[in-house]
């Protein structure tokens, strides 16, 4: 219980109050305070206390001041009083609850209007102490949850996506590795070419192998040394010898003439230059002989070989090897996006070089034999080097062809991957072979290991969280009903015109949050502003949204773990309540008095104050003030019983004093003032339904004497004189009937006898 304000300074109006024992607070204290002297700024150094924070009375600085505010709270005599020095509170908060405009503004709504943090806010005033307990653990759950979680983007940011290759983080880090990851790489890397490459792979021919034709020396050897055996001795000699008479291509001019003149003369031929008779010459004979079948099959045989040789060794062969060199040159440059092309593994230059030398050297040969066809030739050395030297070099013409043989295969395979290609499917499977290499990098498997423990340790905080929840769940599915039920109840006792349904909590990534519907006349209003249609805004008035706040806050004091601990501090209740609610209001504060440690009341309304004064255990209550000082507000004793006495007893003791005990008790003019109202006060009781609120006396006199000669008569003849004759004495003293109403002399005599007449009208039955 809060016994002593002992020191407020710099906070509002209070420059420096220090009242230690002189203002002792009890179980039911009423603090009466004109608007604007400090009332609130009282109640925002208890909302500090009670929720430990320096911020309501920080704001509340007293303006001007370069001084701290300070404030000591004197709570019980167990305990030293609660300190409020240097920005801070020095012990832990009472169980203090506040119902104020702030309690309303939090809590219910912001004017007219209930935002998320109304909502918000009245989830935890609904669930209480020991409910807040379990929200506040949800929340350490989920802001444990939010740290793990920007501690996993934290370290995915040292994963950046270039190096996972398209894959988020989560996929990345549980790639499993590959073995030759290089080998498949370059496997995917071929495959993803050939699909963007699908119709040139088609197109393009595989590889050709490399011939170049081989020279057959057995051949060529047998016939540089063959000769023509049917010749007889003597011809061969004689042409022979003539043939070397007659020089070069002498055997070639001989052969063509015998041929000519064979042809032409038949059996009787003439020779084609002197025309003489052939037929019986000799030389000619052996002509014919030298030149028969036999030569001309031997020498056909010579230039067979030449011509072969020429087809198959000759310059177009050259060409047509370097044509092949060449396109297989380009096909290998095509194929090594695809395939590993086999390697010519020859020295090109040196292949035809010696090719061409090995041909002329076999040409000349040829041509020797051809110029004489009867001599034996040998094969010579050097013919034979120049062959050997070209064989060797095409002899690595094998290796080359085997190779393109196994490598045409793999071009079969490859086209026909490229006739069925899927592009995205080839870059996918290269972006995942990619990433697995980065994954299992030796620089990346660190940060791999950091991520996957963040993610097990936020996973482990998730299972904290729904644990959490859990709990809270099964507390607010037990505390939310039974709360709906005590607001309701809390509406109808206020007389309140509507009641609460579906008072629920919900789960928002913003925080935990309570909803409810409105209902009135069996229709439910939503909380929601909807444009032209009724909702929490248009239907409640500021009486009924001020009855609404307080029902949660004393359903919320019913509900709280030590309510006979709590003290309850109620700051101005009354804003736009009605009369029949302000009744309900001080029934539900005395009532709440009785069940809390100490009820603190807060207002500007004295009416409303001696309701609560004239209810409350006498033995358990005191009375407060807030008043002007010297500089500010000050606090003092308040005489609550001296200020419950009525205007009306005031003026009817005035009189009395001044007839019973004379001028000194009562200033004359004090008492020549209050004869008119009092005659008013008396009337509009006695007659209630014809001198109604806001009527003047004169008006009622009216009234009567419209009446008297009726049969429903208001007063006698002789009271109807004897009250109009109060009345003229009465309006010589105020300002709306004599405007020199302060300097109308006043008779002793006079005014004693009307202060008498006044008295006797007043007390009489009427």
């Amino acid at each position: 219980m809060l016994e002593h304000i002992q020191y407020l300074r710099n906070i509002g109006k209070f420059e420096n109050i220090a009242t230690r024992q002189q203002l002792p607070l009890q179980r039911v204290t009423l603090i009466y305070a004109e608007n604007g002297r400090g009332k609130t700024t009282l109640s925002a150094v208890l909302r500090s206390l009670a929720i430990g924070t320096a911020i309501p009375i920080l704001e509340r600085q007293r303006l001007g001041s370069t001084d701290a505010p300070q404030a000591t709270l004197k709570l019980s005599t167990e305990q030293a009083a609660h300190v409020f020095q240097d920005g801070a509170w020095d012990k832990p908060p009472p169980p203090i609850h506040i119902f104020d405009d702030m309690f309303v503004a939090q809590n219910i709504c912001a004017g007219v209007e209930i935002e998320s943090g109304h909502r918000q806010n009245l989830h935890e005033l609904i669930l209480g102490a020991t409910g807040v307990a379990r929200n506040d653990a949800v929340k350490v759950a989920i802001e444990d949850v939010e740290t793990h979680g920007r501690t996993i983007r934290g370290i995915s940011n040292r994963l950046p996506e270039g190096i996972r290759h398209g894959l988020n983080v989560e996929e990345f880090c549980r790639l499993q590795p590959v073995e030759d990851i290089e080998a498949d790489i370059l496997e995917k890397e071929r495959s993803l070419a050939t699909a963007k490459s699908s119709r040139a792979v088609q197109t393009r021919p595989a590889f050709q192998p490399i011939n170049v034709p081989d020279f057959d020396m057995n051949v060529l050897e047998g016939l540089l040394e063959e000769s023509v055996d049917s010749l007889d001795n003597e011809a061969a000699t004689k042409v022979t010898t003539h043939i070397q008479h007659l020089g070069d291509n002498g055997e070639k001019w001989l052969q063509a003439g015998t041929a000519y003149a064979s042809a032409e003369g038949g059996g009787d031929n003439d020779c084609p230059y002197c025309a003489q008779d052939l037929g019986s010459s000799k030389i000619f004979a052996h002509y014919r002989a030298y030149f028969g079948e036999a030569y001309n099959t031997h020498t056909a045989s010579i230039k067979e070989a030449l011509t072969e040789i020429e087809a198959n060794h000759g310059g177009q062969a050259v060409a047509a090897l370097e044509r092949s060199l060449r396109e297989f040159s380009e096909n290998a440059e095509f194929w090594k996006d695809f395939i590993d092309p086999p390697d010519l593994g020859i020295d090109t230059t040196e292949l035809v070089a010696s090719w061409n030398t090995a041909a002329q050297a076999v040409t000349t040969a040829l041509a020797q034999k051809s110029a004489t066809p009867l001599d034996a030739i040998a094969l010579s050395d050097d013919l034979r080097n120049v062959v050997n030297r070209f064989r060797s070099e095409r002899e690595k013409l094998t290796a080359l062809n085997n190779a393109v043989e196994a490598t045409n295969l793999e071009i079969a395979r490859i086209k026909e991957h490229a006739a069925n290609a899927n592009i995205p499917a080839a870059e996918s499977d290269l972006s995942r072979s990619k990433a697995i290499q980065s994954r299992f990098n030796q620089r990346i498997l660190p940060i791999i290991v950091e991520y996957q423990n963040a993610v097990t340790a936020k996973q482990t905080a998730e299972n904290q969280r729904d644990e959490a929840r859990r709990l809270l769940d099964e507390y607010r599915d037990d505390i939310f009903p039974q709360y709906r039920d005590s607001i309701n109840e809390y509406l109808t006792r206020f007389n309140a015109g509507f009641r609460l349904n579906n008072v629920t909590s919900a789960n928002t990534r913003g925080g935990s949050t309570c909803n409810y519907e409105v209902v009135i006349d069996t229709v439910s209003v939503p909380l929601g502003v909807r444009e032209g249609q009724p909702s929490f805004r248009n239907t409640l008035s500021a009486g009924d949204r001020n009855t609404l706040a307080l029902a949660f806050f004393f359903a919320s004091i019913d509900r709280s773990d030590h309510m006979d601990q709590t003290i309850a501090v109620i700051d101005d209740p009354m804003t736009s309540l009605d009369e029949h609610r302000s009744l309900a209001t001080v029934r539900e504060l005395i009532r709440l008095s009785g069940r809390v440690a100490q009820l603190i009341v807060l207002s500007h309304s004295k009416p409303f104050l001696f309701e609560v004064w004239t209810d409350a255990n006498r033995d358990q209550r005191t009375g407060i003030q807030i008043c002007r000082g010297a500089n500010g507000s000050d606090l003092a004793v308040w005489d609550v019983n001296a200020d419950c006495v009525t205007p009306h007893d005031r003026r009817h003791s005035d009189i009395s004093r001044f007839v019973n005990e004379g001028q000194q008790a009562v200033e004359a003019r004090v008492v020549a003032q209050a004869l008119r109202p009092q005659l008013e006060s008396f009337l509009r009781v006695a007659f209630p339904s014809h001198f109604r609120a806001g009527s003047m006396l004169g008006q009622f006199i009216d009234l009567c004497r419209s009446r008297i000669d009726t049969a429903t008569p208001l007063l006698s003849m002789d009271d109807f004189d004897e009250l109009d004759a109060l009345k003229d004495f009465g309006n010589l003293f105020h300002h709306d009937t004599n405007p020199g109403y302060l300097t109308q002399h006043i008779n002793d005599a006079q005014l004693l006898d009307f202060a008498r007449r006044t008295l006797a009208f007043t007390t009489r039955p009427a």
